[in-house]
């Protein structure tokens, strides 16, 4: 099966780690920047500082605000869930019946 270009991309940078080159690459990678960044002139300068502007704000927000689920990924919380609705009974009163005393049992509803 073929790899995509991003997968292309991923085992390209591995390898260099692994073989201690990607500093080079990173010093190349800032160099090619530091010199996109001086040839910036008028507008396209103009919307360059403020798109990076932009996205510095929004990382330092992530990185400030705490996370909100105790899930490190989707899938992992969309597993859990998947198994919970499995062991369920199929009939929707029981069903009911049993998620109400989870609920009361963990302190989500009013006993």
């Amino acid at each position: 099966m073929a790899l995509t270009p991003a997968q292309k991309q991923k085992h390209y940078r591995k390898n260099l780690a692994k073989k201690g080159l990607n500093g080079v690459s990173k010093a190349k990678n800032a160099a090619r920047m530091k010199t996109f960044r001086k040839n910036l002139t008028g507008i396209t300068r103009a919307k360059y500082l403020e798109a990076h502007a932009d996205s510095q704000k929004h990382y330092k927000e992530r990185k400030n605000s705490k996370p909100c689920t105790l899930f490190s990924t989707k899938q992992s919380l969309c597993k859990a869930t998947k198994k919970v609705t499995k062991m369920l009974p199929k009939d929707p009163a029981k069903k009911k019946l049993i998620i109400k005393a989870i609920a009361e049992s963990v302190g989500l509803l009013p006993t």
